[in-house]
């Protein structure tokens, strides 16, 4: 797969949020009212930063890219794929990894993987859940002081 091809299929979401984006700001809804040209500017910037931010993370695709290869190059893992599957952009690089290494009928097997419609909607819902550690440094050191005056008596 040529460069331009891949880059053109793992952005297929931008270029169509960056079309859609396109539509919604060419629409004549200013004939109607000024108010309304305001109201279409607003509603355009959602799929323009969609797609900016989907376009702005290529160096990050090709990173991701490059992992999965190095990890599946010796022996196919599927586990490896199980956090690409959950998002559309991220099948599309499993898709293209698959095919790099001439494994494609195994994304029939990775389909497990995937979400389902109503398992995407909810994740859209939830509150998203942080894992915060507190380091105490006192604790830390007397910690460090206890290993070491083991390692003295030793």
């Amino acid at each position: 797969m040529s460069r331009l091809i891949r880059y053109l299929y793992l952005n297929t979401y931008g270029f169509l949020l960056l079309a859609a984006g396109l539509l919604i700001i060419s629409l004549p809804f200013w004939l109607i009212s000024p108010f309304t040209l305001i109201l279409q500017c607003a509603a355009s910037f959602i799929p323009f930063y969609l797609s900016f931010t989907l376009l702005s993370s290529w160096n990050h695709k090709k990173r991701e890219y490059a992992l999965l290869m190095a990890k599946n190059k010796k022996e196919f893992k599927p586990e490896t794929f199980q956090i690409y599957m959950e998002a559309p952009c991220g099948r599309k690089l499993t898709h293209v990894v698959l095919k790099d290494l001439g494994k494609s009928e195994e994304y029939k097997n990775l389909l497990i993987y995937k979400p389902s419609f109503i398992q995407s909607v909810k994740r859209c819902f939830e509150k998203p859940t942080f894992k915060v550690t507190y380091i105490d440094k006192e604790l830390i050191s007397k910690i460090n002081n206890g290993k070491s005056a083991a390692q003295k008596s030793l």
